[in-house]
């Protein structure tokens, strides 16, 4: 089944910065997006895709679809600090579309035994095995080490992470939130609302 990327592109930054004095700068809460789709058929397409946008600190993936009459439902809405012309981060101008790539966000998960930024696929190995039901074991996954990973005042044997999977079936945000309640725990559920930025860029330092 043919699926695609929503690649949501602001003036701001989306990215992390590490400062000199061991400062992890936030990304900037943009208002003004513009829209891309990159198509995506299997895991191997969701990696190119990803490992190119790792490079874009000004982009970022969301799971919704923006509707056909998105651009005028935004105008409508008469926002302050709205762009004419461009797409606002909102609910009501997106569709919950299925998708069959999703994110596991992993926060602050401890390891024992190893260091996952030294170790990252064992670290998500061992998290898959014991946060994820069985139908998770060993399944291919495009993993990113998150911004503040590795970070002095995380302790080195903690997991912060996000990896991407490939389902047999597409689901949308709100499937996946239900299903993730009931069936994982130590993942962030609030990556699962249509709009939920997806971060993807690298941090830069």
């Amino acid at each position: 089944m043919s699926d695609h990327l929503t690649v949501i592109t602001a003036g701001a930054r989306q990215a992390k910065i590490w400062t000199p004095d061991g400062k992890v700068t936030p990304s900037v809460n943009a208002k003004n997006y513009e829209a891309s789709y990159l198509p995506a058929e299997k895991l191997e397409d969701l990696s190119r895709h990803l490992m190119k946008l790792e490079t874009d600190p000004y982009s970022a993936v969301i799971r919704g679809r923006f509707k056909p009459d998105a651009l005028e439902l935004c105008e409508a809405m008469a926002v302050a600090g709205y762009t004419t012309g461009k797409l606002l981060r909102r609910e009501s101008v997106v569709d919950d579309h299925a998708h069959q790539w999703l994110m596991i966000d992993v926060d602050s998960y401890i390891v024992e035994g190893s260091n996952p930024n030294e170790e990252p696929e064992k670290a998500i190995d061992a998290f898959i095995k014991h946060c994820l039901p069985p139908c998770f074991d060993g399944v291919s996954y495009h993993w990113q080490l998150s911004s503040s990973a590795g970070h002095p005042s995380k302790p080195g044997n903690t997991l912060s992470a996000h990896f991407w999977v490939w389902l047999t079936s597409p689901l949308t945000s709100a499937q996946v939130k239900a299903w993730a309640k009931n069936n994982a725990t130590g993942i962030d559920l609030a990556m699962y609302t249509p709009v939920q930025p997806h971060f993807t860029a690298a941090p830069h330092f």
